[in-house]
């Protein structure tokens, strides 16, 4: 019976979006090289490393991953306390609040079951193999992968108790490549509300953009924003709905949602109407080029 059990119990797959890439200052097999992914024994700038979550039922002391609402990707412990779970963070110094923590929700948490991440294989997570890396680097757009919990238990490799695994599936079909452009390439980049074409000049780490030259006829300056696409895809922006509209449009939707999430909507319909920095630079340089009044630049440039 205790045979029956662990055939039904051998197998688990993960197909949720579940590989996630951090970069690291600690030593790893994986390298960013002129923005190109590299695997490699040695040790490189701009280490990453590769953490592979499941939706298993997380207990306490397993290595979890948080994606937070507004962009966090944190490495965390979980711990269990009189109230709950709280989730710290690796690295930090908890000595004196022991029960303290991230107190994520059950959609921002997940269990590590896989690493490249030294620290995490030394507490008894399981290491990703060179085979999947080696495919990994070749297909870095990939965002998730099938996982199978395995059982070794052979009883002719002297093996008295179960042996259980994770194996990653190969996909046999490569994910589509994601487009990078290169440089002196023509594109498109979105500058308020507006897309502009010039030539690509590389991409701003620190400040996550892109930087584009327009055309010397059209005054040679240099744009940055983290939104552009090829010049092939000539871009079609719709209108942007009013207020007024997107507030019926949100009362329209079959569930509606708590006034907390009701109140997260709001707050991500304004802030994609806000203005960045690179908007208020590009509106300067375009002002004091065309000696443009304010009224009219804030007409050509107004998020709509």
């Amino acid at each position: 019976m205790v045979f029956a059990i662990l055939n039904l119990v051998n197998v688990k797959t993960n197909k949720m979006k579940n590989v996630h890439v951090l970069p690291t200052e600690k030593a790893s097999t994986l390298s960013i090289i002129d923005s190109e992914l590299v695997f490699s024994k040695e040790y490189f700038i701009n280490p990453q490393h590769i953490y592979i979550t499941s939706d298993e039922e997380i207990k306490e002391g397993d290595w979890c991953f948080y994606l937070g609402r507004f962009g966090a990707k944190i490495v965390c412990k979980a711990k269990l306390t009189d109230t709950g779970f709280v989730y710290q963070e690796f690295g930090e110094d908890y000595v004196g609040r022991e029960d303290e923590g991230i107190t994520p929700l059950k959609s921002e948490i997940f269990k590590i079951i896989l690493t490249t991440d030294q620290d995490l294989i030394n507490e008894g997570v399981q290491a990703i193999d060179d085979e999947f890396l080696e495919w990994f680097v070749k297909n870095p757009s990939c965002k998730s992968v099938v996982v199978e919990l395995k059982n070794d238990w052979n009883l002719e490799k002297g093996l008295t108790m179960p042996n259980f695994f994770y194996k990653i599936i190969i996909p046999q079909e490569e994910p589509k490549q994601e487009w990078k452009p290169k440089e002196g390439e023509e594109v498109w980049i979105k500058v308020f509300s507006n897309w502009s074409s010039g030539k690509y000049i590389g991409y701003d780490v620190d400040k996550k953009v892109h930087l584009v030259r327009e055309p010397e006829e059209g005054g040679g300056h240099l744009f940055s924003s983290p939104y552009i696409l090829p010049y092939s895809a000539l871009p079609n922006e719709p209108k942007k709905e009013t207020i007024e509209e997107a507030a019926d449009n949100w009362v329209r939707q079959p569930v509606i949602g708590t006034k907390r999430e009701s109140f997260i909507k709001g707050a991500e319909w304004q802030a994609e109407r806000m203005y960045s920095l690179a908007d208020l630079e590009v509106a300067f340089f375009e002002g004091r080029k065309k000696n443009s009044t304010f009224v009219e630049l804030f007409e050509q440039f107004k998020n709509k």
